[in-house]
């Protein structure tokens, strides 16, 4: 079955998700001030990990693959800015 999921975004570099295989990343947004992405899933597909990084206006790239935009979040009122990479499925 299709439908939307939301996965919130916990710390700043890459981070696993735990998806369903062939999720299209659709949205990446703050929701009630905590980064979070959505997602179209096929829920008949297996689980896979997911690389999501996110990183920080200014933050040193050397020694990081970025993956496929999703989007940039403002957070703290747009104090603090970060931008939300797709690095692939595992």
């Amino acid at each position: 079955m299709q439908t939307i999921h939301k996965y919130p975004l916990q710390s700043v570099g890459d981070a696993r998700i735990q998806t369903h295989k062939g999720a299209q990343i659709i949205s990446a947004q703050a929701q009630r001030g905590l980064p979070c992405i959505w997602a179209l899933v096929d829920t008949d597909q297996p689980k896979v990990n997911r690389i999501i990084q996110v990183h920080i206006t200014g933050g040193d790239f050397c020694q990081i693959t970025v993956g496929v935009p999703i989007g940039t979040v403002l957070l703290e009122a747009g104090n603090f800015v970060i931008h939300v990479f797709d690095g692939g499925e595992e």
